[in-house]
């Protein structure tokens, strides 16, 4: 077979312009939501991981087809975000942008560029609206007061507060273990990645991931709470935030790159 079609120099200068005012409104928008929200920067920590996950994944075939598609429904989604003045709705495209140059640039199959969606935080209102943060980090305090009580340990919850004998640790919906299930799910698919599965085991991993999710957001919270009761004022909010997300990292990259027992590391499957 011959060489893959290239594009002629000034149709990649116009790729370029256009992915560059398809992502430079919203990452605008997105560097001041990392700076005044301190829970929405786990998603930065996918940056390393798609970097790592493009440098060992293989390309089968150009898709250079779908990245034009791509990049066209992500220019046309920016102009009609911006007519009607809410940039928040306009943060995934930055990660379709960002998936539309990956595949432009032959760089990664569409499966490996999938993981740059997870670079952008999940929208608060699904967190918090949609899907009853608040309601659900009520009842981790029921079942951290609980599990406290269990190891003689004096606590009650009252609404989203563990309240101790040294002080109280308030939850939040981002500490309801949904966030971290958000990203659990990116995890996965990371696993996946490095793994080489296909799309069925894929999706057991997936599946998996959220429960393990909320199984640690329940230890963390716990222990934040542990904490709380013995004084040590500092250490429970760093365990929920940002401990929570970098643990689920740490434990994410370790699974993802333990030697297999009796074979050798599979790249990204395409």
């Amino acid at each position: 077979m011959g060489e893959p079609q290239r594009t002629r120099p000034g149709q990649e200068i116009l790729f370029w312009l256009a992915l560059l005012i398809a992502l430079s409104p919203t990452l605008f928008e997105l560097t001041e939501h990392w700076q005044t929200n301190a829970w929405a920067r786990y998603s930065l920590g996918f940056l390393p991981l798609l970097i790592c996950a493009v440098r060992g994944g293989t390309v089968g075939r150009t898709y250079r087809s779908i990245a034009f598609w791509l990049l066209l429904f992500c220019l046309v989604g920016q102009f009609a975000v911006g007519f009607v003045s809410l940039p928040r709705l306009a943060r995934p495209l930055a990660g379709l942008a960002i998936v539309a140059f990956l595949l432009h640039r032959e760089q990664a199959s569409p499966r490996t560029a999938l993981l740059a969606v997870f670079l952008i935080p999940v929208p608060s209102v699904f967190i918090v609206s949609i899907l009853h943060g608040n309601e659900l980090a009520g009842a981790f305090a029921e079942a951290g007061a609980a599990t406290l009580r269990v190891f003689g340990i004096s606590a009650t919850a009252l609404g989203r507060e563990i309240h101790t004998a040294n002080g109280e640790l308030r939850l939040t919906a981002y500490w309801s273990g949904l966030l971290l299930s958000f990203q659990a799910l990116g995890l996965g698919w990371y696993y996946a990645l490095q793994r080489g599965l296909g799309l069925r085991s894929s999706g057991i991993a997936l599946a998996a991931a959220v429960p393990l999710a909320f199984a640690l957001q329940l230890a963390l919270v716990v222990l934040a709470a542990a904490a709380t009761a013995g004084g040590a004022k500092p250490l429970p909010g760093l365990l929920i935030d940002p401990g929570s997300w970098l643990i689920a990292f740490a434990i994410g990259v370790v699974a993802s790159h333990w030697p297999s027992e009796g074979s050798e590391a599979t790249p990204a499957a395409p």
